[in-house]
């Protein structure tokens, strides 16, 4: 590969690229304002006042994402994968988009619902499948929303990278002002899928983010084992797409580089690659044990790069934030947390007939006595348990 120059749609390019960067080379160092100690690199795009509401916005995530660990050995749902040391690469990407736009996430992406604005209440059904689960009990840990603009995605990786490519096409035909923004994983980018719905954004030139938040692991293959190129950003130049990496624990850098782009793709209907270097400091889910294939010393490296820590760091510095402050602020959601979980345990579960209510917008005929038929197995099962526990 020739550097200095790097490749884009046309060729290789001498103006500099929406960050002010001319090769390959330049483009390979993640974007970063903050340091892993909070310190300001150089001046801040936001005001100090949008850096402690981003640094209360990861807080309340990391609060929920605990103590969610916390509640699970209750046995109230079977399954979930923590977000713990992602929450800037979440925080800071949805932050950026507006009420109008499209957003496409995997199974992890916790934090990016709580952002959105969807209710506590509302994620807790669903994790604990009660009435009032939106998705009534479907898709185990996913969830999607119409009304958030949230699409449901598939438990398998990279899937869904050509069905944002199909929605944001739509948007482009009808010269809406609208964006998709799909998260994927560093594992995703080694599925076919990545590839084709990368190859299909950069031909239909479409208002697309795809916004990679390489943790480190495809749940326990490394990153390095995954892919020889030296970055996943670059390989948008394959596809004629402009690409971009950022550091995923430096919030205030997440949200400018995608508010950024956003704001392009939104204008011009054009697509674009980032690549958050983050790391999951959890388990995959909670059927995960790490330990396995990653050593403690590696987490201590990790965690002292900490999203929350260079906030923090950053408010304290300034006295706009301090450690009575923040045990506050924990302590707060905390008791808000176990009043909802409460509240929602003495919600009825969900009755089994529900599974085929939706197969169709409008049950049919086949539908409704498949209904019937349920329903007539499981009084015989229920006739016969209560006959069962009389004897």
């Amino acid at each position: 590969m020739s550097d200095p120059d790097w490749w884009g749609p046309q060729g290789p390019q001498e103006v500099p690229d929406l960050f002010g960067r001319r090769s390959v080379r330049e483009k390979r160092e993640p974007i970063r304002f903050l340091d892993p100690s909070g310190r300001a690199l150089t001046d801040l795009p936001i005001s100090d006042s949008e850096v402690l509401e981003l640094h209360k916005l990861m807080l309340f995530c990391r609060t929920f994402d605990r103590w969610i660990q916390r509640v699970h050995p209750l046995g109230a749902f079977s399954r979930y994968a923590p977000f713990e040391g992602q929450e800037a690469s979440m925080v800071g990407s949805a932050s950026a988009l507006s009420d109008l736009d499209w957003i496409i996430p995997t199974y992890r992406e916790y934090a990016v619902f709580l952002v959105r604005g969807v209710p506590v209440r509302e994620l807790l059904l669903r994790l604990v499948v009660r009435k009032g689960d939106p998705v009534k009990g479907h898709e185990l840990t996913l969830y999607g929303s119409r009304r958030y603009r949230i699409v449901m995605p598939t438990g398998a990786v990279g899937i869904m990278t050509s069905v944002a490519v199909g929605i944001a096409w739509g948007i482009k035909m009808r010269r809406a002002r609208e964006v998709v923004l799909t998260y994927l994983g560093d594992g995703a980018t080694s599925k076919g899928d990545f590839h084709e719905g990368l190859n299909m954004a950069g031909v239909m030139r479409v208002p697309a983010i795809f916004f990679c938040q390489n943790n480190r692991y495809a749940i326990s293959l490394p990153v390095e084992r995954q892919t020889a190129s030296p970055t996943i950003a670059e390989k948008g130049m394959a596809y004629g797409i402009d690409w971009y990496r950022v550091d995923g624990n430096d919030v205030v850098a997440v949200k400018h580089v995608t508010s950024t782009l956003v704001e392009r793709a939104r204008s011009e209907y054009v697509p674009f690659l980032v690549e958050a270097l983050t790391y999951r400091l959890g388990p995959h889910t909670t059927v995960d044990n790490p330990k396995v294939y990653r050593s403690d010393e590696e987490v201590r490296a990790w965690r002292a790069q900490d999203p929350l820590l260079r906030t923090r760091a950053y408010l304290k510095e300034r006295g706009m934030w301090g450690d009575d402050e923040e045990r506050a602020y924990v302590e707060r959601v905390e008791s808000e947390l176990n009043a909802e979980i409460e509240r929602v345990l003495k919600e009825p579960e969900l009755e089994p007939e529900v599974i085929l209510e939706d197969v169709y917008s409008y049950p049919t005929r086949e539908v409704l006595r498949s209904m019937e038929e349920l329903r007539k197995q499981l009084e015989r099962i229920r006739v016969s348990e209560g006959h069962r526990s009389t004897t």
